[in-house]
């Protein structure tokens, strides 16, 4: 063929070309589709001469503490007289506010016999912690201590290994 005819069958056929992508792309406009944006559907972003968004990043931290029972078991040893003593230690890690839900005995038994004993549960630095007190947060572990105390004549207390169960949980 000559150069004049396949230049113009060229011209025809890209011609023809653009004319039915021009023709695709105002259809697509008259039904709500991209039209002259590439296939860009509007949306809240508006895009125009301006084009800007964001997307919110958010992660969320479950609750968590850790509770460790430092002292097993607290043995009470006669410090005076009739006066008998012994004390104990946990820990607690959160990241969040807390409180303790304590159980303390008020009496060690032993059998069908006991003695009263007297449990204090004492926050760092040495004063109680009241029932139903809420702990802030903090970067750090905190250490209670617990005291235990009984005042009991021996000689007229039957013999024998008297217990009772000191219970603690950490509620946020």
């Amino acid at each position: 063929m000559s150069k004049i005819v396949k230049t113009v069958l060229a011209s025809l056929v890209f011609g023809l070309c653009s004319a039915a992508a021009f023709a695709d792309g105002e259809d697509l406009a008259a039904k709500g589709g991209g039209g002259g944006h590439g296939g860009h559907n509007p949306g809240n972003s508006g895009c125009g001469t301006t084009c800007n968004g964001k997307i919110d990043i958010s992660l969320d931290v479950p609750k968590h503490c850790d509770l460790d029972i430092i002292t097993d078991t607290i043995t009470l040893a006669n410090t005076s007289g009739n006066s008998w003593s012994g004390s104990g230690s946990f820990t607690v890690a959160a990241n969040s506010d807390y409180r303790l839900n304590i159980t303390a005995p008020t009496q060690l038994n032993n059998g069908l016999y006991s003695v009263g004993v007297n449990v204090d549960t004492k926050k760092p630095g040495g004063a109680s912690y009241m029932t139903g007190e809420v702990l802030p947060f903090s970067a750090s572990a905190r250490t209670f201590t617990v005291q235990a105390n009984s005042t009991f004549d021996p000689t007229t207390t039957r013999y024998g290994t008297y217990t009772g169960i000191y219970q603690v949980a950490v509620d946020f």
